[in-house]
């Protein structure tokens, strides 16, 4: 397959955006139409990395996949292990979350991360957890020969249920995910 050189100049735009967000995060800017135009337009960043991971992905057998799942793995444990490196020497503030460092060692954390994502020590490194249960799903869909229709019914599906327990039913926090 040769290169197509289209991802990667939407790849710099994304990017450089995700930049820009992160800028709006840490630097104090006053709110402005063109500062609001920015961050709105800047928003399809994410998206777009994971909906170009998953075009490449989809066409992967499962020994790729794996080997991607594995390589993800490692880079995710040596950022939480970095992060964690740094709040015990001082270095890192994650009591911003509301959670002194021993609370790493405690088993409330787990159910929340494992069901919605919700890692509470190093919450910006989402997007390597949420690649890491893309590729879960994408072996469980390999290794079982679904047909991609029916992944994508159940995609869907999922999504529906979601709508319908935070924005419907109020069941479910639609920011934080957890139950009300």
């Amino acid at each position: 397959m040769s290169r197509n050189e289209s991802f990667d100049l939407v790849r710099i735009l994304a990017f450089v955006s995700i930049v820009f967000l992160h800028m709006g995060a840490t630097v104090s800017v006053q709110e402005t139409p063109l500062a609001a135009a920015v961050n709105a337009s800047a928003r399809f960043a994410v998206p777009f990395f994971f909906a170009v991971t998953g075009f490449f992905l989809v066409r992967a057998d499962v020994r790729k996949l794996a080997r991607g799942f594995r390589k993800e793995l490692a880079f995710t444990a040596c950022a939480v292990a970095l992060y964690f490196a740094l709040a015990a020497f001082g270095l890192w503030d994650w009591s911003g979350v509301g959670l002194p460092i021993s609370a790493f060692f405690e088993r409330d954390w787990v159910g929340p991360f494992l069901l919605w994502n919700d890692f509470p020590f190093a919450y910006h490194l989402w997007f390597l957890f949420a690649a890491l249960y893309v590729y879960a799903i994408l072996i469980a869909w390999r290794a079982c020969r679904v047909p991609i229709g029916m992944f994508l019914v159940l995609g869907v599906a999922l999504l529906v249920v979601r709508l319908f327990l935070t924005e419907f039913t109020g069941a479910l926090d639609s920011l934080g995910m957890q139950p009300r």
